[in-house]
């Protein structure tokens, strides 16, 4: 019969302590290692969003500014409880950018289409300079991430026609 000392079985006993230190320890760092990882997915999927909207609200503004460049007579800015509108004439006819809660429309003719949606705040409006008039228009879009730090503003400025 064998006879086992008693450092042997203290040895063993502590080998045992040891690897289940080991495997908590491990199992925090995949924890917070895991966080890390999917914290950093979200920002970078915000982050793409981000760009989606910059490069769209771009797009919208370009086409604004090309719309009041154009324009052959005085442009109107009214505000009522539903929104803003901003009719640009072109001709006999007009092209109308309204604003109602979180879209921005562009009617055109018999055509209207969405511009812009994801829009948190929008003002237009016009300022009278010596001999042309300026029209201006500020944008906040609502971010996709509720924790953004940044809000995406936009200024777009457009020469108007000119004044007599």
């Amino acid at each position: 019969m064998k006879t086992v000392s008693l450092s042997s079985k203290r040895r063993a006993g502590i080998m045992l302590v040891e690897c289940m230190m080991y495997l908590v320890i491990f199992s925090v760092l995949l924890a917070i290692s895991f966080e890390a990882f999917y914290k950093c997915w979200d920002n970078s999927e915000a982050l793409g969003y981000a760009g989606d909207d910059v490069v769209k609200a771009m797009r919208a503004g370009e086409l604004w500014r090309e719309d009041v460049r154009s324009a052959t007579g005085k442009i109107l800015v009214t505000t009522n409880a539903d929104g803003q509108a901003f009719r640009i004439p072109h001709g006999k006819t007009a092209v109308v950018y309204t604003f109602n809660s979180s879209e921005m429309r562009r009617k055109s003719g018999a055509d209207e289409s969405v511009v812009l949606g994801t829009i948190k705040t929008s003002r237009m409006e016009i300022s009278k300079r010596t001999q042309t008039s300026a029209a201006v228009w500020e944008l906040e879009l609502t971010p996709h991430n509720a924790k953004a730090r940044m809000p995406l503003l936009f200024t777009f400025i457009a020469a108007g026609p000119q004044t007599p």
